[in-house]
């Protein structure tokens, strides 16, 4: 996995997300990444991309007013972490995956942070874009 800081481009094996990603180019990358749309809700759309890199990553992409709006990057099924519970270890491979590709930091393009959602027992590494 890595990010190009200069322009938040991020690559993971074959699979490139830009922040100039569309719904289109997602929808049709649908039967290569097995992606599936998640909620619609008036301007917000996402899609999640349930495994990739094998089994090491998910991803979500949230759309606002059909423009990529952030990249949630989980921990995928090979981590096979308790749901609804964010474990000291899980947090560690999250920090260790953040500064694999240069750590928390803003840039001109947006920024990027850990998320972490303690009632819905999540943590992730988000890539937010400017709008």
């Amino acid at each position: 996995m890595q990010l190009n800081t200069a322009n938040g481009h991020i690559t993971i094996e074959s699979l490139s997300i830009s922040p100039t990603l569309s719904i289109p180019d997602v929808e049709s990358l649908g039967g290569i990444y097995g992606i599936k749309k998640g909620f619609q809700n008036k301007q917000y759309v996402s899609y999640l991309i349930p495994e990739i890199a094998n089994g090491e990553v998910a991803l979500l992409l949230l759309f606002f007013n059909s423009k990529l709006a952030s990249v949630s990057i989980e921990l995928g099924k090979k981590y096979n972490y308790p749901p609804f519970k964010i474990t000291a270890d899980e947090r560690r491979v999250i920090a260790y995956k953040l500064e694999q590709i240069g750590g928390a930091n803003i840039y001109g393009w947006g920024k990027v942070n850990i998320v972490e959602d303690s009632k819905g027992g999540t943590i992730s590494i988000v890539v937010k874009y400017n709008q």
